[in-house]
């Protein structure tokens, strides 16, 4: 499988936490995260995650404080990948912590729309819940 693009997701996962000299290492190995013993060999690891794998998937760690094992990896698409970074600004939300785009999917908002309200230091709940008005809209209640 070495040609394959399971092959090179092993191998960024390895590359990443072991060397210094990968360009994500700093936020990888020098954090601490690491690839359990048994996975550095491929076999290995991919008995372990072939089930549910499919090309529009990446690895994801159920929990970014901890390493890439069996039990803290499944394999999701690059949407749900994106909402899982650590980088990824959170708020607080009926009791849950959501991101943006999780927000604006369940209110049924343009995601740009929530951002740009939400760092021109709009409250979550305004950003949320006012109506969108366009340019136009505006411009024709004002002249009124």
């Amino acid at each position: 499988m070495y040609l394959t693009r399971q092959y090179r997701i092993w191998r960024g996962m390895i590359n990443r936490c072991t060397y210094p000299s990968n360009n994500n290492y700093k936020d990888y190995g020098a954090k601490g995260i690491a690839v359990c013993s048994e996975w550095h060999d491929f076999t290995v690891f991919w008995g372990d995650m072939k089930d549910g794998y499919t090309d529009k998937m990446t690895i994801d760690r159920l929990n970014n404080s901890k390493g890439y094992n069996n039990s803290n990896c499944r394999w999701v698409d690059a949407k749900e990948q994106g909402r899982h970074k650590s980088s990824v600004k959170r708020y607080r939300h009926k009791g849950k912590l959501m991101t943006i785009p999780q927000l604006a999917e369940m209110y049924d908002i343009n995601y740009w729309t929530l951002y740009t309200r939400l760092k021109k230091g709009w409250k979550l709940q305004d950003a949320l819940l006012k109506p969108f008005v366009t340019k136009y809209e505006d411009q024709q209640r004002n002249s009124n």
